[in-house]
């Protein structure tokens, strides 16, 4: 397999300006991950074939972000379901195709959550997952309540079943 690339293909360098300032040496790779992630995701999407819905699901949410989402669960007095997934993320457009945008609201969430779909590389998801103590995977389920407390989650789809038994379960027991 041949490594090499043409130096039209490589991004633009940026130069660090503190090299020997641990914060800004993280935050000079951390950008650099985003860029290749986002870049990777567009190239995945292109070849997937993804639901437009899903990508204009993410991308506005993501101009409200958690604390909208959390506004708008709190004025409608219903939970929030935040689903995190990602450009690139397979089984997470399979949710939102499968429950989200499915005709007829077969997971009932009408009147029962307030469902927002959050990109994980947005600013500020990651850190509030870190800050609830969870670690990061695709798609990611969170039960959140208005006031920004984390009350269940759960990570992974396996299916419209098992999905529409946890959200059920979790909301019959008060959450």
């Amino acid at each position: 397999m041949d490594t090499r690339v043409a130096l039209t293909e490589l991004p633009a360098r940026r130069e660090l300006t503190e090299p020997t300032d641990p914060a800004a040496i993280e935050r000079f790779f951390d950008e650099r991950l985003v860029e290749r992630e986002a870049e990777a995701a567009r190239r995945a999407e292109a070849e997937a074939g993804y639901d437009p819905r899903y990508l204009e699901a993410l991308a506005a949410d993501a101009k409200q972000g958690l604390s909208g989402v959390l506004e708008r669960a709190g004025e409608a007095g219903v939970p929030a379901l935040v689903v995190l997934g990602g450009r690139g993320c397979k089984p997470c457009a399979e949710l939102a195709h499968d429950v989200l945008f499915a005709e007829g609201d077969p997971a009932k969430l009408s009147g029962r959550v307030e469902w927002a779909l959050l990109n994980m590389m947005d600013a500020g998801i990651a850190d509030q997952l870190k800050a609830w103590g969870l670690p990061i995977s695709l798609p990611t389920l969170l039960i959140v309540r208005a006031d920004g407390t984390l009350v269940a989650q759960s990570r992974g789809y396996g299916g419209r079943e098992p999905f529409e038994k946890w959200l059920r379960r979790e909301l019959r027991q008060g959450r």
